[in-house]
């Protein structure tokens, strides 16, 4: 890690730890509160929006680093505000008034226009047995499609105090791990000020959390690391920046699998909320949400890991895993449901 590096980390996480507090007051004041509900396992109001605090510890960190000239090249750090403008937009507009699906959408795929007209995009796609494959004018569609499931996924995400900043901040520690095994600093600076950021936020959301990200902070996290992941399109192909981050990102992306799967089988919208993600299975299985949290950011510790190990390897290797590691997705999910049902009988005999 270099100074600058450090200086990133240390920063992000100060601004965090420094802003989430005035963000808690301010929505207090505001009524700005995340109320119980059917899809919800707080059981009174909790303050929203600080996803702001993160924004503001994120952009600040990058934009500190940039006028010492220890930051991302300017063109990205650009990019990367003028993509999170809209993205934080529809987030504040949906924690405050409630946002539609189709607009919240709009949002996150102009979001991955702009990243994309600043040449941050999937260009090139890895074939595991053969040269690599130019993707032309049809990266553009991959890219919105990338930035906006990413976004979504860790927005699926965000049910458990301390779930969201905890996989959030394991996936950005382990793309700029990824980063500096290939010497891509840029990388490695925009994974540790996330990192750093969640880290500060984290003392206020860990359970019972005094404060949620809110819609406007997950989508955000979302952004970031699909941002972190296009960075080293520049030097590399799909294999680092789309399958090791989706290793990274495994649970979000399995969850968010499924739970379009799920809702598409049953003929409703397959973004619409529902009580059937990972995290409200565990709570089904009788783990204590403190205990489910630990469980899920345990298995982000392990895949996030898996993901740095991945990025040493052969393209057909890491292929190869990432199939396998779907496979044990799915049988793991399939044998919590199973448990679930067990303890739904026992508890109804």
């Amino acid at each position: 890690m270099t100074p600058a590096e450090l200086v990133g980390f240390l920063l992000a996480g100060g601004l965090a730890l420094a802003v989430t507090p005035v963000v808690i007051v301010g929505a207090r004041w505001g009524g700005a509160l995340d109320y119980p509900g059917a899809h919800k396992v707080h059981a009174e109001p909790v303050p929203t929006l600080g996803g702001l605090a993160l924004v503001t510890a994120v952009l600040g960190a990058l934009w500190v680093l940039e006028a010492a000239e220890l930051g991302i090249a300017l063109q990205d750090a650009v990019a990367l505000t003028l993509a999170a403008l809209p993205v934080v937009a529809v987030g504040v507009w949906d924690d405050l008034r409630a946002c539609s699906i189709p607009t919240k959408l709009a949002a996150h795929f102009l979001a991955g226009a702009i990243l994309y007209a600043f040449g941050l995009g999937v260009v090139e796609l890895t074939n595991p047995f053969g040269p690599t494959l130019r993707l032309g004018p049809l990266g553009f569609v991959v890219t919105l499609l990338w930035v906006a499931a990413v976004i979504n996924s860790l927005n699926l995400m965000d049910g458990l105090d301390g779930l969201a900043p905890g996989i959030g901040g394991i996936a950005a520690l382990a793309l700029a791990a990824v980063g500096a095994l290939y010497g891509e600093g840029d990388l490695v600076v925009v994974g540790l000020v996330l990192a750093g950021a969640l880290a500060g936020f984290y003392p206020y959301n860990f359970p019972r959390a005094r404060i949620f990200l809110g819609d406007v902070g997950s989508t955000f996290v979302g952004l970031m690391l699909a941002t972190a992941a296009l960075l080293e399109n520049r030097k590399a192909t799909v294999v680092v920046t789309l399958l090791v981050p989706m290793v990274a990102l495994g649970l979000p992306v399995l969850d968010t699998v499924f739970a379009v799967a799920r809702r598409m089988a049953r003929g409703r919208n397959p973004l619409r909320r529902d009580t059937d993600h990972l995290h409200h299975r565990l709570l089904r299985v009788g783990l204590s949400p403190q205990q489910a949290v630990g469980c899920l950011l345990g298995v982000s510790a392990l895949l996030g890991a898996v993901a740095v190990i991945l990025a040493l390897l052969p393209k057909q290797a890491v292929l190869s895993v990432t199939v396998l590691l779907g496979g044990a997705g799915l049988a793991a999910v399939a044998a919590l449901a199973y448990a679930e049902r067990r303890a739904r009988g026992a508890k109804d005999r």
